[in-house]
């Protein structure tokens, strides 16, 4: 693994809206929770884009809530990222309810990636609509990553998961369940329920597969990712968040430090605030707005410039069940 830190990827929460109600999920999806009664349009979206491409951004992905939801700004987006030079990837998070019905705008704005949240192959209305989209996006050549949210409910469905995306060519991206405040995922009845460590799945495919690649987040960030390579073309890679991840020096007074992601990716909000972690945590002054109204270019280009410095001030620190935050710990209670 490189150990020089690099400019993080972007994810662009284009809306807060979803189709779907997963009980792991935080209400305002990778918003989390929108402060701002402002929520970004798409020609503010597409600003701000520019502005972080001129910072040296070249990593992007359009998330929500549900993306294809707001079609008009996900596809206005892909099409001026796609029209930036140098960009390393663009890519799409969707639970793929809609990605039949846009398998065409998808292949058309040029996305390298699709990556569609599908937690189990059991006969379901849902379940028959995601997977009629993935075998759109599939005859169109797109890659494609299932995202596999692990629990106790549907972890013996995991070997299943990995032959359909064998069979498929698919990548498949296991995690555990993560904390957040204003879900399920914070009642502990919940948690002692339904979370399964994925530690011990490690052990089993390092037997079946030998030992994997270990990879980080763009830029050197984020937990560690043990990667199975068993063929080229569906390797499984596992966000296990029990072990180590990425801090600032503020981090330590938030209320949820360790937090399982730590400094992973930037994240834009819907309300324009640029987060640096998956839960709320701190505030570090990186709205885009301000009474309203966007910020002009030059403050905007310094809050992506200070987003990229607290990045890159970020420390690795080894974590254990018994190091995690103690807002975490509680919830858990195991």
């Amino acid at each position: 693994m490189n150990n020089v830190l690099g400019i993080p990827s972007l994810r662009i929460a284009v809306t807060e809206k979803c189709n779907l109600d997963c009980e792991y999920c935080p209400r305002d999806g990778d918003s989390y929770r929108i402060h701002g009664k402002k929520l970004l349009q798409k020609n503010e979206f597409v600003k701000i884009i520019n502005l972080a491409y001129g910072v040296g951004i070249r990593h992007f992905s359009i998330t929500g809530g549900e993306p294809l939801k707001v079609p008009e700004i996900t596809f206005a987006i892909a099409e001026t990222i796609k029209k930036l030079p140098e960009v390393k990837y663009l890519r799409l998070n969707t639970n793929g309810i809609l990605l039949q019905n846009y398998a065409n705008n998808i292949k058309k704005n040029g996305f390298d990636k699709v990556k569609v949240s599908l937690d189990s192959l059991k006969k379901t209305k849902n379940t028959e609509l995601t997977l009629r989209g993935l075998a759109e996006i599939k005859k169109r050549n797109i890659p494609i990553r299932i995202n596999m949210v692990v629990s106790k409910k549907n972890a013996d469905e995991i070997f299943e998961m990995i032959k359909f995306c064998e069979e498929n060519e698919f990548e498949l991206k296991l995690f555990d369940i993560t904390y957040y405040r204003d879900c399920n995922s914070a009642n502990p009845k919940f948690w002692r329920e339904n979370y399964f460590s994925l530690l011990p799945l490690l052990q089993e495919l390092k037997k079946k597969y030998g030992n994997p690649e270990m990879v980080l987040s763009v830029g050197g960030y984020g937990n560690p990712m043990p990667v199975f390579k068993q063929n080229s073309q569906s390797p499984i890679r596992l966000r296990i968040s029990e072990q180590e991840a990425r801090y600032v020096e503020q981090c330590k007074i938030c209320p949820d430090y360790m937090c399982q992601d730590g400094f992973c990716n930037i994240t834009l909000s819907t309300d324009g605030n640029l987060k640096t972690c998956r839960p709320e945590g701190l505030d570090f002054g990186l709205s885009m707005v301000k009474d309203g109204q966007l910020l002009s270019n030059q403050e905007i280009t310094k809050k992506f410039s200070k987003v990229i410095d607290l990045f890159k001030s970020s420390r690795k620190t080894m974590r254990s069940l018994g190091k995690m935050s103690s807002s975490w710990e509680e919830a858990k209670n195991i």
